[in-house]
């Protein structure tokens, strides 16, 4: 399917794979979507500045860019920015079309319905889009595809004018006649209000007359602030919406001087915020933001996951103020066919952006148009220069390329090159598996993950998605014959540690392929010294491991279902290390949690893990998301035999023994490593780390769950 995607800050049009149904979602084949003149053209600009520019603009950003040159080395700094670089961005976020395929647990919506649908995260320019059900909504039979593709922008302002709560009668100014100030005025208007429009543009201005204002004002001709003090008889406006788009902190300098005292200023648009104390507090202002399409907006539970929040009690969420906004339009309450301006086809995109930028006056609204009677899928989308592959190297596919994947194994298995072959790569979004195929050289993208499993060519397979998808998506490809690098953790359910047992003994394990989970850090270079030193003892030894992980928010999705918790999701490194170091069973557990004041540090988060095993030694984790994150993030101290091993943070490793010798240089968790065991293990048919070692890692880690929250895993 066609696609506009942003390669430095210049539109392309793009064949990219099709979205693929997911629970929970709606997939549409597009009829019109809706550019925003404002934000998407912002971003275009924004994204075309060099990251160097930009730093020098933003001197946070500099500092991070030097922060990082120095933590890590500077080769994997150069491989964050030329991903940035690579990267083609998907953009649009107000579309309408006729749905096409829909996703289990939806069943309100049919096959051939007439949605209109929001969200950056989905509402793309794309002849095809996958949206969720939250972010859906029908279109009323009398309003056309054309009027329903501006339902984001009509949410928008309708989320504004909810802000102010206006009562019939009040003055309301609207600074800014852009689409969504012409769509605000119109709003106030059937509400009762009177409506004074200002602009510096004399053609909006008179549009907004036409739209319902009472009064139009430029400031350029006349003194706003006092024609709007003379309106009012003296007292000033009952409230202001701003819906312009400037970085003057006069704009809002404006809306408080001509706001009676205790009006209300709502922010819609994007502008100045230097404020000034004394133009508000005297008169004791409410100055409100309006977030987006309304309540919803920005909580991954409630788009993504489909969580309404209650009726009741949330009387317009976003999808209420959507479906809200397209019967105001269908009760004729709305004029959008008055604000069209432009409408182009998707293969005059690169037009379109051109003329958005330079005609002038600028369009008010332009909108693509897509041909909504083709419904070709396409699955797999080829790279146009396939390269012959070589099977005396590891084929192998990537599943997942988000951000640790982008900025880690992809970069390191390119460094590989004699090693490894990139085939295929699959991702949820289309436009990402597209942007890492062309950057890295793979032979085709998709967004469907059977497009892989039946791929011959790919006989290796590196998964690195959300953690509740790690053990079916690696059974699949077991039983497809890849070979699995499968990024942690193993599974979320201790039951699936039989399955993949009784997989190995349903046949001869030399014949079998291969399962490796990433627990990069056995790899480690410092690691391995320690290693060393331990296998050469005959005593047990004391282990204490400290991982400062650092605080998430509570919303994030690392303790949802897909996360299942820190414990199982990221401790399990530790696990892991502690079985490869003492190379024994584990033959009991013990752990003990803080018992926190309030709830913003989680007990499983922060608890000590004493894990003894059968040999005699004893290893201890203390994780803790409550330290300073200036402080280093892993440190290891190892008691053996009249020596002492600190390990600090993958960058040192200090050993006191007769003679203290130390190992110094760059951090190296061992992720490069990692991969070349994985390619040694194929080609030697020695696993890297054995079935009963991977299998102890997730069983520790259900175990010392239960101890932590007292319930079975």
């Amino acid at each position: 399917m066609k696609q506009i995607l942003l390669k430095n800050g210049k539109p392309e049009i793009e064949n990219v794979p099709s979205p693929n149904i997911e629970p929970g979602h709606i997939i549409i084949q597009s009829s019109y979507s809706c550019i925003s003149i404002g934000t998407e053209i912002k971003g275009m600009n924004m994204s075309s500045v060099p990251l160097w520019k930009r730093a020098i603009k933003d001197p946070k950003k500099a500092v991070d860019f030097i922060k990082k040159s120095s933590q890590k080395n500077l080769l994997k700094t150069i491989d964050l920015i030329e991903d940035k670089v690579f990267s083609l961005m998907a953009i649009g976020y107000s579309s309408s079309g006729v749905v096409i395929e829909v996703g289990e647990g939806v069943d309100d919506i049919n096959i051939g319905d007439r949605v209109a649908c929001a969200g950056s995260n989905g509402a793309y320019h794309a002849e095809q889009i996958k949206v969720s059900r939250n972010l859906t909504v029908k279109i009323p039979e009398n309003v056309s595809f054309q009027d329903a593709s501006t339902v984001s922008l009509g949410a928008i302002a309708l989320q504004g004018v909810r802000r102010l709560s206006p009562s019939i009668g009040e003055s309301v100014t609207v600074i800014g006649l852009g689409i969504l100030g012409q769509i605000t005025i119109q709003l106030l208007k059937a509400c009762g209000c009177k409506v004074i429009a200002v602009d510096l543009d004399q053609d909006r201005l008179n549009l907004a007359f036409k739209m319902g204002a009472d009064e139009i004002l430029n400031p350029t001709i006349d003194d706003d602030i006092s024609k709007i003090k003379l309106l009012t008889n003296g007292y000033g406006v009952d409230a202001v919406i701003i819906t312009a788009s400037s970085s003057s902190d006069e704009v809002i300098s404006s809306a408080f001087n001509m706001s009676r005292k205790k009006a209300k200023v709502i922010l819609v648009g994007d502008v100045g915020l230097n404020l000034k104390r004394d133009e508000f507090y005297a008169k004791e202002l409410d100055f409100l933001i309006s977030s987006s399409y309304g309540p919803g907006r920005y909580d991954d539970n409630y788009e993504q996951k489909n969580v309404d929040y209650p009726y009741p009690y949330v009387r317009w969420t976003e999808n209420r103020n959507m479906e809200e906004y397209l019967n105001l339009i269908s009760n004729n309450k709305i004029n959008i066919e008055s604000l069209k301006s432009l409408t182009y086809k998707i293969d005059e995109a690169k037009k379109a952006y051109e003329d958005i930028q330079s005609k002038f006056p600028k369009p008010l609204l332009v909108l693509m148009e897509y041909n909504n009677s083709i419904h070709k899928i396409d699955k797999v989308i080829f790279n146009n220069k396939l390269k012959k592959l070589n099977k005396d190297k590891i084929n192998i596919s990537i599943v997942g390329v988000g951000s640790f994947s982008r900025g880690v194994h992809l970069p390191n298995i390119n460094s590989l090159k004699k090693i490894y072959n990139i085939v295929g790569v699959m991702n949820r979004s289309g436009h990402n598996a597209l942007s890492v195929m062309k950057q890295y050289g793979g032979n085709f993208s998709t967004s469907n993950f059977n497009e892989i499993l039946k791929d011959k060519n790919s006989d290796s397979i590196l998964i690195s998605t959300r953690h509740d998808s790690h053990f079916k998506m690696a059974m699949d490809a077991l039983k497809a014959g890849k070979n699995v690098l499968l990024e942690k953790p193993l599974t979320l359910d201790m039951s699936d540690l039989k399955k993949l047992t009784n997989f190995y003994k349903s046949g001869e394990k030399n014949d079998m392929p291969l399962i490796m989970v990433a627990y990069n850090r056995r790899f480690s270079p410092y690691i391995s010294k320690v290693k060393n030193i331990i296998a050469n003892s005959k005593h047990p030894c004391i282990i204490n491991y400290e991982m400062n992980a650092g605080y998430i928010e509570k919303d994030n999705w690392v303790y949802g279902k897909e996360g299942g918790g820190r414990n199982i999701g990221e401790a399990c490194h530790i696990y892991d290390l502690f079985n490869y170091l003492l190379d024994n069973k584990y033959a009991s557990i013990n752990v003990k949690k803080i018992t926190p004041k309030n709830n913003y540090f989680l007990p499983t988060d922060n608890f000590q893990a004493s894990i003894e095993y059968m040999n005699g030694s004893i290893a201890n984790l203390t994780y803790t998301s409550m330290g300073s994150t200036k402080s280093q993030k892993e440190s290891m101290k190892v008691f053996i035999e009249g020596q002492t091993l600190i390990m600090n943070d993958y960058k040192e490793l200090i050993v006191y023994g007769k003679d203290k010798k130390s190992y110094k240089d760059n951090q190296n968790k061992g992720h490069k490593e990692e991969l070349i065991a994985f390619a040694n293990g194929i080609k030697s048919n020695e696993w890297p780390i054995a079935l009963w070692d991977l299998l102890q890692s997730s069983e520790i880690s259900f175990k010392i769950e239960q101890l932590l929250t007292k319930k079975n895993i």
